[in-house]
């Protein structure tokens, strides 16, 4: 373990890792084309 983990609002935590609404769509649009 190299750092400890984040915290914060669920939707900053979901933003960070990129698994907010957002960041989904944008990558499963991008696998469509």
């Amino acid at each position: 373990m190299t750092r400890f983990g984040q915290s914060g609002a669920i939707e900053d935590v979901y933003r960070y890792h990129r698994i907010d609404t957002d960041c989904v769509v944008t990558t499963a649009l991008d696998l469509i084309d």
